[in-house]
């Protein structure tokens, strides 16, 4: 009888731990983006957690992972594809860029006459991936949604529950329009300007809410899209030409 209570209890422990690490992962990139606010040597740890984070999330997904690139290439799974690989380069050039530039965790490894190319890849990347990390998370809201379902066992979710989740990320998401254009997001994703400029004077937790409405923004945006492949595909499927 015990062994049949942990039988069923291990999928749920499973999906809490995989939660717990999504979480604490989308944590670190927020805690991570206002770098000047919260300290340059707390930036690279963070950095290097997000690293290991990053590792256990692929680790705990590979099975996921992997099933994308087998079947037919449909739109769908080809915009997923290719979301996967530009964060996969985005992510590479920030830990290559990061260990260049690094003046602690890393600093035996820097090389002082790349610097200023490495800082402006680390900046490149960081926004980009940051961009990118968000769409990722709410193309594949779905998975992430069934994660919690059973990692709470909401079968299905309350009908109160959604209406205020997806609420709250209607409003984070119109606060993230206006976060981009106060932060400037755009021009440091094309590098129109080199320089992030902070205001000193605002929180950390004031910048950390910033990068929350946008990435909330960003996954409102990778939702749509997945939303709207899907129904085009529906459709081609409930076309007379495709009988």
């Amino acid at each position: 009888m015990n062994s049949s209570a942990t039988a069923k209890s291990s999928p749920q422990t499973k999906a809490r731990l995989r939660l717990a690490i999504d979480l604490a992962l989308i944590m670190s990139f927020l805690s991570a983006m206002p770098y000047m606010v919260l300290g340059e040597r707390h930036h690279e740890w963070i950095g290097v957690t997000i690293f290991f984070l990053l590792a256990i999330h692929l680790i705990f997904n590979r099975q996921s992972l992997l099933a994308i690139f087998k079947g037919h290439f449909f739109s769908k799974r080809a915009i997923n594809i290719v979301i996967y690989v530009l964060a996969a380069v985005a992510i590479l050039g920030l830990i290559a860029s990061g260990v260049l530039i690094s003046r602690y965790v890393f600093s035996a490894l820097s090389i002082p006459k790349l610097t200023y190319w490495a800082r402006l890849t680390h900046l490149l990347f960081s926004y980009w991936g940051f961009f990118l990390v968000s769409l990722h998370l709410g193309y594949n809201w779905g998975h992430l949604a069934s994660e919690i379902r059973m990692a709470f066992s909401l079968k299905p979710w309350p009908k109160p529950l959604i209406i205020a989740f997806r609420s709250l990320i209607v409003l984070l998401g119109l606060y993230g329009v206006y976060a981009i254009k106060a932060n400037e997001l755009l021009s440091y994703m094309f590098l129109k300007s080199r320089f992030v400029f902070f205001d000193l004077e605002r929180s950390l937790g004031l910048y950390i809410l910033d990068y929350a409405a946008m990435m909330a923004f960003g996954a409102f945006l990778g939702y749509g899209l997945n939303k709207l492949l899907s129904r085009r595909k529906a459709l081609v499927y409930l076309s007379p030409s495709a009988s």
